[in-house]
């Protein structure tokens, strides 16, 4: 089943075709005005020399071939040669420097795009799939480049063509010209009809297409589970419904851009024939030159294309437009956590983490996951959190490194609020490792790397000396080429607990005052989680950590741990303490070992 995705209006998406939208596009080319200029002086060129070509078969025609002058045949031809010579020539120089400046305005807009996204809190991207938003910087930015490469100026060659063709028809005949003319209203009329059909059948089939993608993606993603539970040919009758519907709107909206180009060619066939019939008439009486019929048939073999053209750049500017819309509703889209006008300077950690009050939902109208939570870590110690999924731990570390804001309550460090400091000197003090480890792109090295810089001699033994203590050292030098050794996608080619440790290394590398652990020790085996707790024992020295923990075994040392339920602190304390109150921590840990003493008993 497909999942539901937001409205574009989450993304802060314009309206389509506003003036505002389309005063910011033309902004676009503002830095761009010398390569417009000399877009506008080559258009000029190159429509006249099309105009031209017709004019020389004329000129063959009626004066050199009428006067049997070789000479003046031959100049004809080769200036008819040299004139198409210099279209080409033009024309390319012409779509190249507007290819340029689409692909440069594009660049600016997705740099400027992934910045935004990246600025974005984690609440932002609960509410917008990242399908959505790879189509804004991908698909939508592209529509765009063409309409700025190709549309826009195709748009007014189309006009100016069509217009200086006309032109010189009337000039030459104009009773001949009014002939060609009583065939444009209809033609225009069902261009445009068969167009802007066509265009909404023509979006209908890319939704059909965006369809099947996910429905792919989703399949592909999971296709171990899809196969231990026997759902191949589940998901192949599935994936046929959708291709049979795409199949269905794909023929509907191919229909009429069939019938779009079959109706042009009627009207220029219609046009040749009504030519043919009255301006052959007038040649035998005398009243018009041989050579101009021939080029009124010219220049009515080529009065279609641009009406063509009109026809179908129409639809792609109307993309391009919306496109443009939800480009900039997302350019303007302020973060929801921003940074003090005036921030606060902070130091270096040297008291205590404390929440006060704090209340916190994801959601504007939804549950609260902390209601009112208060708790002291000083600097130092080691603090465990622990209780049942959902009951809002990882909560706490996402207010800590200010992903969010809450609702009501302060996050403080050292007596300053969060939201006083910048996000950066923020987190450039903490280290965070998850229980689904993200590894990014590159070799072994560059991962370790905080910063992802590890160029320098002593920043690479840094690294080294990291992945040492943590005990990631003997596999990695067990890889093909060692801490050079290229990562598959999300780390593939390494087994869940060497991604676990990876990250462990890559924390202790940026070397942080508060270290974040969120069931990091979850995804190794206990040979695994033993090691790294003894190089933690030792690392964690001098440093504060609050580490989130389903495994009550690897939280009895903790300075402190606090038990949350519901979205509050039900209790605090030690593990012996806590324990001899036999509450919730103690009903847990009963369960836990319960459990644990049951397993190895089933397997005698």
């Amino acid at each position: 089943m497909l999942l539901a995705v937001d409205s574009d209006e989450t993304l802060g998406a314009r309206s389509g075709a506003s003036p505002a939208v389309i005063r910011r596009m033309a902004g676009l080319f503002r830095p761009h005005r010398r390569t417009l200029v000399l877009a506008s002086l080559l258009l000029l060129a190159t429509t006249a020399l099309q105009l031209a070509g017709p004019l020389l078969i004329r000129r063959a025609i009626d004066v050199d071939i009428r006067g049997k002058s070789v000479q003046g045949l031959l100049a004809t031809v080769a200036l008819y040669v040299a004139i198409q010579a210099a279209f080409l020539v033009l024309n390319y120089v012409q779509k190249v420097r507007l290819e340029t400046m689409g692909q440069e305005i594009i660049l600016g807009l997705r740099r400027n795009l992934f910045a935004r996204l990246l600025a974005q809190p984690l609440a932002f991207y609960d509410k917008n799939p990242v399908g959505r938003l790879i189509s804004r910087v991908q698909s939508d930015t592209d529509a765009l480049r063409q309409m700025f490469a190709t549309t826009v100026v195709g748009l007014v060659e189309a006009v100016v063509l069509f217009a200086g063709m006309l032109a010189v028809m009337a000039t030459v005949s104009i009773r001949l010209s009014l002939v060609v003319a009583a065939l444009i209203p209809p033609m225009i009329v069902t261009a445009w009809i068969l167009a802007i059909g066509g265009s909404a059948r023509f979006r209908e089939v890319r939704r059909k297409a965006a369809d099947i993608s996910a429905f792919i993606a989703e399949r592909v993603q999971g296709v171990s589970l899809l196969q231990a539970f026997g759902r191949e040919r589940d998901s192949v009758r599935e994936m046929k419904a959708l291709n049979d519907e795409k199949f269905r709107v794909s023929l509907r909206a191919e229909w009429l851009a069939v019938g779009l180009f079959q109706a042009l060619f009627f009207f220029e066939v219609v046009g040749i024939v009504a030519v043919l019939w009255i301006g052959g008439r007038w040649v035998l009486q005398g009243i018009l030159t041989l050579g101009t019929l021939i080029m009124f048939i010219e220049y009515i073999r080529r009065l279609f294309e641009p009406v063509m053209r009109l026809s179908e750049q129409l639809g792609v500017m109307q993309r391009a437009i919306a496109a443009a819309g939800r480009v900039f509703g997302l350019l303007d889209l302020e973060p929801a956590v921003q940074d003090p006008a005036r921030p606060v300077a902070w130091q270096g950690f040297k008291e205590a983490i404390e929440f006060r009050n704090v209340s916190f939902s994801y959601f504007d109208n939804g549950e609260y996951a902390l209601r009112d939570v208060s708790f002291t870590i000083p600097r130092g110690e080691k603090w465990a959190i622990v209780g049942a999924t959902g009951g809002g731990k990882s909560s706490i570390l996402n207010l800590l490194l200010r992903f969010y804001d809450p609702q009501s309550g302060e996050v403080r460090l050292d007596g300053i609020d969060a939201r006083a400091m910048t996000q950066r000197d923020l987190r450039r003090r903490m280290a965070l490792v998850l229980q689904d480890v993200y590894l990014f792109p590159g070799d072994v090295l560059t991962n370790l790397a905080p910063d992802g810089e590890c160029d320098d001699p002593r920043t690479e033994a840094r690294l080294r000396a990291a992945a040492r203590i943590v005990g990631a050292e003997s596999f990695i030098d067990a890889l093909p080429e060692g801490f050079r050794t290229p990562l598959a996608e999300r780390g593939a080619n390494l087994s869940a607990g060497q991604r676990q440790i990876l990250s462990f290394a890559r924390a202790l590398a940026a070397d942080p005052e508060i270290l974040l652990l969120d069931e990091a020790t979850a995804s190794v085996d206990p040979r695994t989680e033993a090691q790294i707790q003894k190089a933690l024992h030792e690392l964690l020295e001098g440093r504060t950590a609050i580490v989130i923990a389903h495994r009550l075994s690897t939280v009895r040392d903790a300075d402190g741990i606090l038990v949350v339920q519901g979205g509050r602190i039900v209790e605090r304390g030690r593990h012996e303490e806590l324990l001899a109150t036999g509450g919730v921590y103690a009903d847990l840990h009963a369960l836990q070992f319960q459990g644990a003493a049951g397993a190895g008993g089933g397997g005698k």
